[in-house]
């Protein structure tokens, strides 16, 4: 642990302690500086919390006044000389445990001579000291705190890390169940190797700077995390969860660590901006000259996904850390009837300690198996059972909700009732407290003066005084205690429920979403798709406030898609938006739509008719414009394989308009030469590979007339054409042209991954894809197939809803190419891999890759070798 020790006398000028230890405060947080008559904690040994606490720390500042050196005692002994002198000891022990000492000489003080010093001290004598001066006291005190961080870096980053916290001494239920409580002590499931797993990556050289655990609501990933920090703080590493947005100036602090680090990023999937500063230190560390010690960047979410690659980073070092994220998949326990009911009674039995309940000789016993999803759930069923034995009757009513959540957060409920008057809300206004508690779920704020605009826009404020919001802000701070002015309901089950219901109630809460920030704004539509996933009811609540302001709030909520485990249901009100919007609303949407998306890739191809229509109704149809949304609609149908020969029609008009802009407009000329390609690829897929074939090579000749240096983008164009063409090519039976057409696209992508691994790896895939199929010396054919599978793999293990269907068609191209090359057990492998990365992908896409899934089976029929092997 890391952390300043401010020392000084109470009799000597001890104003300027207290001075310090506020600038210190605020730039290292309460946690990391320790001043005595502050930090000391009633009712425990002074001694053991002083000497405790310095031993902890990694510097000291010794505040030396004009009577520091000659204070004596009642009897006249000059107090340093005296061996229970506590200013004495905290130096002297400073200097034996190595930490920095900082003299700090206050008004006219004299830096003390070493013959004036017991010997253990002597040292102080030669240290670099700061001056404070009561007429520069500001300036005196920024340089003091600059130079504790120059010496310490790391402590500027602890700063960045949630403070250590306990469960409030009042039962709160949310508070019950929250992870950083740890009211029912970690203890993980029977057959999970977690956190073995986590701190073996983290202490391994050569592991992956970042990994990213993913795992549904509740599985105890941010429990597991917690767990791993504590066990690294005791070997003396920085670990923590670092506090939701955390500045970016912070997190480049990472480049310069001296101490191993372990940052946990909870919720990663929707904080994307921190995460991309922090990659970029990464990189900058990477490249710090001599041995740097590890940092480790540990990612939990729910899922992986594209949320993943709207991770920005313009700097190749940092590209590359992106580029070697690792996944852990944490899955649900493996429990028995036996090992549930156990987990459910321990729980039971810390939740009563905590709450002074008694409980009876024969236990409730656990739900039954199928309503438990996850230990989370466990642990909540376990909470209801002992507040339905308090008797007490502080718990509120846990009602007749069928979710053990839902009932759970009608105990919270009473809670606030029974808080109004403390806080001067009595009467309690429920809806106030409702509409405050969803608030601060959805839009959270990041400063007082946020809270208060976000409370000011709800309906249940709308004409109430300042004070008034002031109030429910300072009640809310109290209930959900964390680094922001308004911290959301946890865990986030609870919040998501509480959002729900709140909407049910009061079906004008959303109005306010148009006046939130950006920022506010995305939050509040993930959780809004998460709750609106766990209750239909909500079903168009968030279409209509998405009308308010499609042109803002559209693109936030296709990112906020991103993030979410089970997208459908908000898939279908941004769908429920867009229907009938203006063709200026939907090609905003439309550029803000990733470029590859399984999840959003029906939604794009509708989003692409509706803009076409819209385009095509306008009496001052921009040609350019109109040009656009037609290759829009054939590149989208073609993804999607659906509506081929209307594609293919809208794929011709693209061309001939482009054909025509670009005779005046040599700029367009690559916008040509992509139409081209589209019009090539729906060509062949509606059967007329010769026209193919011809529409292929004028793609390539287009793309060649751009001029040397030509954007990335169009020499992704290019390369992507070369490898389709390739491709059309082998159909032909013309094998040397498509092995001259994969090598150039081959090269083309391992130029463009050098500059942008995290963009253009997916396309470098494809080129040495087709490359292992077209080479006829069939071991070079399997080296470059092992190749393609482990960037396939590595693709897919960040974003398996995109990838993984192409990696079960490496999987099987690689089992192809070892059969022929006479290898059958590592063909029957791979088939059998393939077969399992078609089902999952067919499981999330009911009625896609059937075709494929069909011939992997045919492939591993005759492959089995009851059947006798021959080639798939």
């Amino acid at each position: 642990m890391t952390g300043v020790f401010i020392n000084y006398r109470n009799s000597d000028e001890p104003y300027a302690a207290a001075l310090i230890d506020e600038t210190l405060k605020g730039r290292f947080g309460s946690h990391n500086v320790f001043r005595a008559s502050r930090s000391n904690t009633p009712g425990n040994d002074f001694r053991t919390q002083i000497l405790g606490r310095l031993r902890e720390c990694t510097v000291l500042i010794a505040v030396i006044g004009n009577g520091w050196l000659d204070t004596r005692d009642a009897e006249g002994r000059q107090r340093l000389f005296q061996s229970e002198d506590w200013v004495r000891g905290e130096i002297a022990l400073a200097f034996a445990e190595g930490l920095h000492v900082v003299p700090v000489y206050v008004t006219g003080a004299a830096a003390p001579q070493a013959h004036e010093l017991p010997v253990e001290m002597e040292q102080l004598a030669h240290q670099h000291g700061v001056r404070l001066h009561h007429r520069s006291v500001g300036t005196d005190l920024e340089r003091l705190a600059a130079a504790v961080e120059r010496w310490v870096p790391d402590l500027r980053l602890d700063a960045l890390l949630e403070p250590a916290s306990s469960a409030p001494p009042w039962g709160l239920p949310s508070a019950l169940l929250r992870p950083e409580h740890q009211v029912v002590p970690f203890e993980e499931p029977a057959g999970r190797q977690g956190l073995k797993q986590l701190a073996a990556w983290c202490e391994r050289d050569g592991s992956a700077p970042v990994l990213l655990v993913t795992g549904a609501a509740g599985q105890g990933k941010s429990r597991l995390a917690r767990r791993l920090c504590e066990r690294l703080r005791a070997e003396r590493w920085t670990a923590g969860l670092v506090s939701p947005d955390s500045p970016s100036s912070v997190l480049e602090r990472i480049r310069d660590v001296v101490r191993p680090a372990l940052l946990v990023f909870d919720a990663a999937e929707s904080r994307q901006e921190e995460l991309s500063a922090a990659l970029t230190a990464l990189g900058a560390l990477a490249r710090r000259p001599g041995t740097a010690p590890p940092v480790r960047l540990l990612l939990l979410a729910r899922r992986g996904g594209d949320w993943l690659d709207r991770i920005h980073v313009d700097d190749d070092w940092a590209a590359e850390v992106h580029g070697s994220i690792e996944t852990l998949s944490l899955s649900a326990p493996a429990w028995d009837q036996p090992s549930r009911e156990r987990e459910f009674v321990r729980a039971m039995e810390a939740f009563a300690a905590r709450l002074g309940v008694v409980l009876p000789s024969v236990r409730p016993q656990a739900p039954a198996p199928q309503e438990l999803e996850s230990p989370l759930d466990l642990h909540g069923a376990a909470l209801e059972a002992v507040l339905d034995l308090n008797r007490n009757h502080e718990n509120g009513s846990a009602g007749t909700e069928p979710d053990v959540f839902g009932r759970v957060l009608g105990r919270e409920r009473g809670y606030w009732r029974r808080t109004a008057k403390a806080f001067q809300l009595a009467p309690a206004d429920l809806g106030r407290f409702d509409q405050t508690a969803a608030a601060a779920t959805l839009f959270g704020a990041a400063d007082h003066a946020e809270a208060v605009r976000t409370l000011g826009a709800l309906p249940a404020f709308r004409g109430a005084e300042g004070w008034t919001m002031v109030k429910y802000i300072d009640w809310a701070q109290s209930m959900y205690q964390g680094p922001a002015a308004l911290s959301a309901l946890r865990p986030r089950r609870l919040g998501e429920i509480q959002v729900a219901q709140v909407l049910i109630r009061h079906p004008d809460f959303l109005e306010c979403l148009p006046s939130v920030s950006d920022a506010q704004a995305f939050r509040a539509l993930t959780v809004l798709g998460r709750a609106l996933a766990r209750d239909q009811r909500v079903q168009g609540h968030i279409a209509a406030a998405l009308r308010t302001a499609p042109d803002r709030l559209v693109p936030l909520a296709l990112d906020a898609v991103l993030a979410l485990e089970e997208p459908a249901a908000l898939v279908a009100e941004i769908a429920a938006t867009l229907r009938d919007a203006e063709a200026a609303v939907l090609d905003r949407a439309l550029d803000a739509l990733p470029q590859r998306s399984t999840v959003l890739a029906q939604l794009a191809a509708d989003m692409t008719r509706w803009a076409r229509t819209a385009h095509r109704a306008r009496a001052d149809a921009d040609p350019l414009k109109s040009a656009l949304s037609a290759r829009r609609f054939a590149q989208r149908h073609n993804y999607l394989g659906a509506n081929l020969d209307e594609a293919l029609a809208a794929a011709s008009e693209a061309v001939d308009r482009f054909a025509q802009l670009s005779r005046t407009d040599p700029a367009l000329v690559a916008e040509l030469a992509e139409a081209q390609a589209v019009s090539a690829l729906l060509l062949n897929d509606t059967g007329r590979h010769a026209e193919a074939l011809v529409a292929g090579a004028a793609a390539l000749a287009t793309y060649r007339r751009l001029p040397p240096g030509a954007e990335r983008r169009h020499t992704a164009g290019l390369a992507t054409a070369l490898n389709n063409q390739a491709i059309r090519a082998t159909r032909q039976g013309d094998r040397q042209t498509a092995l001259a057409h994969a090598q150039e696209a081959v090269d083309l992508a391992k130029g463009l991954v050098v500059a942008d691994r995290q963009a253009h790896l997916s396309l470098l895939a494809d080129a040495l894809d087709t490359l292992a199929t077209v080479t006829a010396d069939r071991g070079a054919a399997l080296d470059v197939g092992a190749e393609t599978l482990a960037l396939r793999r590595e693709l897919a293990a960040r974003r398996p809803d995109a990838y993984e269907s192409q990696l079960a068609a490496t999987s099987y191209n690689l089992s192809v190419l070892s059969a022929r090359a006479g290898r059958l057990e590592d063909a029957r492998e791979l088939a059998t891999a393939a077969l399992a990365h078609y089902e999952r992908a067919v499981n999330r896409h009911p009625g896609r890759f059937e075709g494929e899934l069909a011939k992997v089976r045919r492939a591993l029929d005759r492959l089995d070798p009851t059947e006798g092997s021959e080639e798939p």
